[in-house]
Order: structure tokens, then sequence, then C-alpha cells
């Protein structure tokens, strides 16, 4: 909503210095949770750190740098949406299949919870919200 009001205000082609600080807003947010993603789910912390670079480079565009950040921009944009389609059919396979298809680079407690064994897959399910008898 944000930025298409930006850009129905504004005339055409002219720089946001307010559309480039809530880039970088939305870039930091996107980077701690990647951090987060990168412990269970490298791939999909990967897409969000490729997200967080692209939306940086538009900031960074809107406070007056070079048009070509503009241009990378655009082009992380398009490796982003061929790993969010693989990612998604990755998934998405994985979960109709009930089998890994295409690799996802799981690590840790995601990997165990596919790949482990039942004891593995179950170790800390009591420990979780909704199983325990009191919180």
């Amino acid at each position: 909503l944000a930025f298409g009001l930006a850009a129905l205000t504004a005339p055409a082609g002219a720089a946001s210095r307010a559309v480039g600080l809530m880039d970088f807003a939305f870039g930091f947010v996107v980077v701690v949770l990647a951090a987060a993603a990168m412990l269970g789910k490298p791939l999909i912390g990967f897409i969000m750190c490729l997200s967080a670079l692209r939306v940086t480079f538009s900031g960074v565009h809107e406070f007056g740098g070079p048009s070509s950040l503009w241009t990378a921009a655009g082009w992380l944009g398009v490796a982003i949406f061929a790993l969010a389609v693989y990612g998604g059919l990755a998934f998405l396979l994985e979960d109709v299949l009930q089998k890994e298809v295409l690799p996802v680079f799981r690590v840790g407690a995601s990997q165990h919870s596919v790949e482990g064994s039942l004891y593995e897959q179950l170790r800390g399910v009591g420990r979780e919200a909704g199983v325990r008898q009191s919180l």
C-alpha cells in the first residue's frame, strides 16, 4: 500500500527517500527471519537473504544510488522467483508424495524430522506447546 501511494503521488521515475527507508527496514527484518530459517531450512533462508539484498539495492537506488543497482535488483528478483518456484515445488512434492523428491538442503532438527528414526522425530514432542498439560 505504501509503495503504491508513493508511486501515485510522486512524479514518474522520481526516487523517494521514504521508500528507500522502508526498503532498508524491510530488508533488516527479512535478514533477521532468514537467520532463523538458516537453522533448519537453509534454502528458505537463502531465498530470504537474496530478497533482503534485492530490497537493499532498491533502497540505495531510492537514496540516489546508481541506476545499475536498480537493474541488479531486477535481476535478483528474477533469481528469487526461480528459486521460490523451485522451493515451493520441492516442498509441495515432498508433502504430497511423503518423500524428498527435490533436495531442499535441510539441516539440524528439520533434517531429523524427515530423515531420522521415529525416536529422533518424536524426541522433543513432550515439550511442545499443545502437548504439555500446563504451561
